[in-house]
């Protein structure tokens, strides 16, 4: 619900000046434009639920970042239209040996059956997999809400680090963050 979190985001934002936000579970449609939720200083990606309410993501880049909406081409079986945006950012200054980043907002809504979560994981895999074979090692952050999703094949076959420790929802930790490059991050 981006709309009525925005004065929380414009004091995250005087306070710290992030590169990078994400944003899951915007609620926003193709009736709001961009205008509404665009940031001084940041370029805005979004990707809307395709159909019904709710859900949906959004990315903010700050400026002085080269970036850009970049879709996997995947041909693994999926006929559902994920909520899950990429975004390559390229900052001047990266640590060694990254080429780039590839940022990855996404919701799962947490009504997604066995078979739905199946597929899901299967465009994540697929999705990485393309982009480490695009990009000469790629940073990877995959975030957002994972809800009941088990998310150990990330940390099993793709190797990313899970970085959110704390609970994000109750006792539950349902907002995570994956990344390959870990030791760049303090807690």
């Amino acid at each position: 619900r981006y709309l009525n979190k925005i004065e929380e985001l414009m004091c995250i934002l005087h306070d710290l000046t992030p590169n990078v936000i994400a944003v899951t579970e915007t609620w926003l449609d193709s009736d709001v434009p961009d205008t509404v939720c665009q940031l001084e200083g940041y370029t805005l990606y979004r990707k809307d639920r395709s159909s019904g309410i709710g859900g949906g993501v959004l990315c903010l880049v700050a400026d002085e970042i080269q970036s850009c909406v970049r879709m996997p081409q995947v041909t693994c079986d999926v006929d559902v239209d994920f909520e899950i945006l990429w975004v390559l950012i390229r900052p001047r200054v990266l640590p060694r040996p990254l080429s780039c980043i590839v940022v990855g907002v996404l919701y799962m809504p947490p009504w997604y059956c066995v078979e739905l979560q199946k597929k899901l994981k299967n465009y994540i895999i697929s999705s990485i997999d393309f982009f480490k074979s695009v990009y000469t090692y790629p940073g990877i952050i995959l975030c957002g809400d994972f809800n009941n999703l088990d998310t150990s094949f990330l940390a099993g076959i793709l190797r990313l680090k899970q970085l959110v420790k704390l609970p994000t929802r109750g006792l539950n930790i349902l907002d995570k963050f994956f990344t390959n490059f870990s030791e760049y991050f303090t807690d």
